[in-house]
């Protein structure tokens, strides 16, 4: 299972590093004071606070309500009521950082 999640992990890397060009976001974040349901600023704000997942890539998912919700709750899911594994949690941290400073490095 471990090495199916690694092998994940490598090719959404391959996949997202030919984003590492682009030099203008082509999405706008949702002003969190604009949205009427205040559930989802709720969602937003406990994000702000708890530091992940990053508020703006929520305000990017706020455009479409289904697919925010989807992300928070499977976000909360996996990392804040132990569905996955802690270990799987560390690999996935250590390719985020990775691939974040990555990224820095070719800006």
């Amino acid at each position: 299972m471990r090495y199916y999640l690694l092998q994940i992990c490598q090719k959404i890397l391959e996949k997202t590093k030919s984003f590492i060009n682009m030099t203008k976001q082509g999405i706008s974040y949702i002003d969190p004071d604009t949205l009427t349901d205040p559930d989802m600023q709720a969602e937003l704000e406990r994000c702000r606070v708890r530091g992940a997942p990053r508020p703006e890539s929520l305000a990017i998912r706020a455009h479409a309500p289904a697919t925010f919700w989807s992300f928070a709750k499977t976000w909360q899911s996996v990392f804040h009521e132990s569905v996955c594994d802690h270990t799987i949690k560390e690999l996935c941290q250590v390719y985020v950082s990775r691939f974040v400073k990555h990224v820095s490095n070719a800006m």
